[in-house]
């Protein structure tokens, strides 16, 4: 019961905030920026399922290739791999930054830095995310679903 009135704020706030794209009640780069604490979760295949489908949709409906959203595995220590999930514009400022340190022109910056300096790109995406939430029933209904699960699998 718990699930389901959370399941049913999650898709009322969706709908809700579909119509002022100004004020999205998640974006699409804070999907990107919560795969890395969903690893220890007990739902992470649901979770990421439902993140493919979303990057899927996004990709399909965004017309600009620096958008484009691409996924593989990754590892920080060698072992432990992860499925890492980035936009075409992180990936370039990654290279780009890595190109630079192994030249010695630049120091190797976290990843986190290089997002936060790409504000401006993941602003611009994110409100193509939310033209696509406006546009189409089923993705604002699984990108709910998404909130949704998140928020169960955060009070667990």
């Amino acid at each position: 019961m718990k699930y389901i009135l959370k399941l049913n704020l999650a898709l009322m706030l969706v709908l809700n905030s579909s119509a002022q794209a100004q004020n999205p009640i998640m974006r699409l780069s804070e999907v990107l920026a919560f795969e890395e604490e969903r690893i220890d979760r007990p739902n992470w295949r649901q979770l990421e399922e439902m993140e493919y489908q979303i990057y899927e949709a996004f990709n399909l409906f965004n017309q600009r290739s620096e958008f484009e959203i691409s996924c593989s595995r990754a590892t920080r220590n060698g072992s432990n791999f992860y499925r890492s999930c980035t936009p075409f514009f992180l990936d370039e400022a990654i290279r780009e930054n890595h190109t630079a340190w192994r030249q010695g022109s630049e120091e190797l910056l976290p990843r986190r830095q290089l997002i936060s300096e790409l504000n401006e790109e993941f602003e611009s995406m994110d409100s193509i995310f939310n033209e696509l939430l406006a546009k189409n029933a089923q993705v604002k209904q699984l990108f709910g679903l998404y909130i949704a699960t998140v928020a169960e699998s955060t009070t667990n």
